[in-house]
């Protein structure tokens, strides 16, 4: 005789009224694929719906922050990037279950977050060097800060200008999000499955695992590179689920903590930047000898102190 499960609200703890034969070992991914019990007045709604709610609020988001302009534009478009990739991770997660045009839908908008690289990477590199010269105030390098920033700021103007040129305003740009968002919000959410978000979450594991650097590994920027969006993304998965009700134990399989993983992603962050700076500095010929080893000496000490630990 089949052994019968009746569903449990996870927030009052009342008992459904019609038991399902598919939970049998597989309880807690009912409890969360399913809507709670409708008797329950503290139901949440399905995670499905939650996801899709996650998703379509991620591409307003972006939009949104691709509205500023002036001195908030660069501000704009870092936050905008960072919506896109919360978007994208709602994809990735789903994706199994989601198809093909969730796979597309997520290649559109990694296209769409290129298009602000180049403006979002030279304002990267003068955020760097006001990071470097925040824990350097002798006066021997300030004039040796001020120059480089002028020097900066001016690339980082030119880079945001360029944007404006090719897209004005970034209506183009913001209007294909909208569609992109429009056209996912219409894909089978509700087939979404708790074992299909956990298997993306120990995939995510898998990959950013394998990409690891050793302790020797000292010839492989293009492999930490890949690290540190591995982990970025691993990272951004993680709280997702992790926002998700009823909450789902991704620590029961063996999953990793979201703050670590952010540290982490973060850490290699600092480290890409600084050693993007230095190439920077190489390039640029208004700086004299003594004053490029100056600052060179400053970013080898900062890699030190900021590189992450595996």
């Amino acid at each position: 005789m089949q052994r019968q499960i009746f569903p449990i609200c996870p927030e009052c703890g009342s008992v459904g009224s019609a038991p399902d034969s598919r939970v049998d070992g597989k309880f807690a991914d009912c409890i969360a694929s399913n809507a709670s019990d409708p008797a329950c007045p503290d139901a949440k709604p399905p995670v499905h719906d939650q996801l899709r709610t996650n998703f379509v609020s991620a591409m307003n988001d972006a939009v949104e922050w691709l509205r500023a302009d002036g001195k908030r534009r660069q501000r704009g478009i870092h936050q905008a990037r960072k919506a896109m990739r919360r978007a994208r991770a709602v994809l990735q997660l789903a994706q199994r279950d989601l198809g093909v045009p969730a796979a597309a839908c997520d290649a559109a908008i990694q296209r769409d977050c290129r298009v602000l690289s180049a403006a979002r990477d030279a304002r990267a590199q003068l955020e760097t060097l006001d990071f470097l010269a925040g824990g350097n105030h002798s006066r021997v390098h300030a004039e040796t800060f001020a120059r480089l920033r002028r020097i900066l700021a001016k690339k980082s103007a030119q880079a945001t200008q360029a944007l404006n040129k090719k897209d004005s305003g970034l209506t183009q740009l913001r209007s294909r999000l909208g569609a992109t968002r429009d056209r996912a919000a219409k894909l089978p959410w509700h087939r979404i499955r708790t074992t299909t978000l956990l298997d993306a979450l120990k995939r995510s594991r898998r990959r950013a695992r394998k990409v690891a650097p050793g302790s020797r590994d000292v010839d492989g920027e293009k492999r930490r590179h890949r690290w540190r969006r591995r982990l970025r993304r691993w990272a951004d998965q993680q709280a997702m689920v992790n926002g998700l009700e009823p909450l789902i134990k991704s620590r029961k399989a063996g999953l990793g903590s979201q703050k670590k993983l952010s540290r982490q992603a973060h850490a290699l962050g600092v480290e890409r930047d600084l050693k993007k700076l230095a190439e920077t500095l190489a390039q640029i010929g208004h700086v004299d000898a003594t004053q490029h080893q100056r600052m060179q000496q400053l970013i080898r000490r900062a890699l030190r102190e900021t590189s992450p630990r595996r």
